[in-house]
């Protein structure tokens, strides 16, 4: 790590210790609920709306939508490539409170990307157990709800919360000036 980074991690030492804990309860919930599905929906799933939605036990051995099936090596792989540009991408985010709410959510999408592969990594397969029947959608578990709402929020923010500059300023993942604030800029 460069000398750029190590001061990142330095200065945002109070951040990255709240954002590892909300990570560490993120996957234990994740993972709490998946060993559920396995001890109580093995047996027999469990209807909560008849005909609309029920728990199911679901062993996945693909992506979402069970794209990529039987491929562990590959798929975590790429997990690992994106968990490291997630953190790299929390770490040079500017320090201000403008893009915490950000820092949160890619905060989410590790989570996702952790409790799904621990999976893949102790089982060669993913739990999943939530299934809305009238639609017949892919069974899915709390990792992909994390992953899938941090990436709805994700794509809002960069509609409706953040301007063009800022917007180019958080996308370019160049780490430059982001320890600077312009005149005007609060402090954290």
């Amino acid at each position: 790590m460069n000398n750029f980074l190590w001061r990142q991690l330095r200065q945002k030492r109070r951040l990255f210790l709240w954002l590892s804990l909300l990570t560490i309860l993120l996957v234990a919930i994740d993972q709490v609920t998946k060993y559920l599905a396995a001890l109580y929906l093995k047996r027999q799933p469990l209807s909560i709306a008849e005909g609309v939605f029920s728990l199911h036990y679901f062993e996945n051995t693909g992506t979402g939508f069970g794209w990529f099936a039987d491929n562990t090596l590959g798929i975590t792989i790429i997990n690992f490539i994106i968990l490291f540009v997630l953190l790299y991408w929390i770490l040079i985010l500017p320090a201000q409170k403008r893009y915490r709410i950000l820092q949160i959510v890619l905060t989410f999408t590790i989570a996702g990307a952790i409790g799904n592969m621990i999976d893949r990594c102790a089982r060669g397969y993913v739990i999943d157990f939530f299934y809305f029947e009238l639609i017949n959608f892919p069974i899915f578990n709390m990792a992909d709800i994390y992953v899938t709402v941090s990436l709805i929020v994700f794509v809002l923010l960069f509609l409706f919360y953040y301007n063009g500059e800022e917007t180019n300023r958080i996308l370019t993942f160049r780490p430059g000036s982001r320890g600077r604030r312009k005149a005007g800029e609060e402090k954290e």
